[in-house]
């Protein structure tokens, strides 16, 4: 077992060690990151408190990602990390959906499911949150896909400020929310 910061990084042998009931599904060569001493927490409430899944790759994936985009978009989706794995203990950092037209795949926060992606465009980066419409946006952050009935998106422009306290509010909501399902 590795200690980073405050979070226990345990790499699992091949058969699962959490009940899929937790909303967890680690297979071999996946990372457990825990934080504080729940590693051994006998309740499974506990455990979907603190229990996310990563690829091990994904950590390193997100730095070469984020010097790849460089300029001011980077210098966001770096503010943006920060503030989003800062906001919840446990939340991680996975890449998924690749294909051939996007081999690298899409960046992806998740804790006790998914909390939202973290896409780069040419006049945006843009966070889209899987359950948005389902979250109470007081500090009016989502800018698009205001329609939609299941998912919202914050786009940062070049020079606008990210509201980093508003953005942290929106995460913990989006775990919380997670949490209930």
């Amino acid at each position: 077992m590795e200690h980073v910061g405050s979070t226990a990084v345990i790499a699992l042998p091949a058969k699962p060690l959490l009940d899929m009931r937790a909303g967890v599904v680690v297979r071999q060569g996946d990372v457990l990151l825990v934080g504080g001493d729940l590693a051994g927490a006998a309740s499974l409430k506990a455990r979907r408190r603190v229990a996310c899944m990563a690829d091990a790759d994904a950590l390193h994936r997100w730095d070469e990602h984020v010097a790849e985009v460089g300029g001011w978009r980077g210098d966001v989706l770096t503010t943006v990390r920060r503030v989003v794995l800062g906001a919840v203990p446990g939340m991680v950092e996975e890449w998924k959906w690749a294909k051939p037209t996007n081999p690298g795949g899409v960046p992806v926060w998740s804790c006790n499911g998914g909390v939202c992606t973290g896409e780069v465009y040419k006049s945006a980066v843009k966070l889209t949150f899987y359950k948005g419409a389902s979250l109470e946006d007081t500090a009016g952050l989502f800018t698009s896909s205001l329609d939609g009935k299941v998912r919202r998106a914050v786009d940062i422009k070049q020079g606008q400020v990210v509201n980093e306290p508003a953005l942290a509010d929106l995460v913990r909501a989006a775990v919380a929310l997670n949490m209930k399902a």
